[in-house]
């Protein structure tokens, strides 16, 4: 059985992801943390095959986010936001290791296609946030 670990931060909407991981992975244990407690979470022994970090927004890559990604194991990361001229720092979260970006206002399709595609050991980034960050390096 795998295991989906969703991280949320505050006052992030979050029933569109929560509606389709409980409708498309039944045969998936999904559990809920709050960014403050993911740390503790980890060291408890937990070892998610996909964690889908969701915070308010990407803000800076700090040490905090480093140390989660080197406790998570072999956890393929999703980072789902509300990515607000953020498309600078999501490219330092690509080079970390972070195998998926997603918009939270981005088409469902897309986003099944973002789970099925990091859960399967690939890379996605949604095509808005791909395109904006696309513009902001060539433009």
């Amino acid at each position: 059985m795998r295991t989906i670990l969703l991280v949320t931060g505050r006052n992030l909407k979050l029933t569109g992801i929560k509606r389709l991981l409980s409708d498309s992975y039944l045969d998936a244990a999904v559990n809920e943390v709050g960014c403050e407690d993911l740390t503790a979470y980890l060291q408890s022994g937990a070892s998610p095959d996909l964690i889908i970090y969701a915070p308010r927004s990407v803000g800076r890559l700090g040490k905090k986010f480093l140390r989660v990604k080197a406790l998570a194991g072999k956890a393929k990361f999703l980072v789902y936001s509300q990515f607000r001229h953020d498309e600078q720092k999501l490219f330092d979260y690509l080079a970390v290791g972070v195998n998926g970006i997603l918009a939270t206002n981005a088409q469902l399709t897309e986003q099944q296609r973002a789970l099925d595609t990091v859960l399967r050991g690939d890379s996605f980034v949604d095509v808005m946030t791909r395109g904006n960050m696309l513009g902001r390096t060539i433009g």
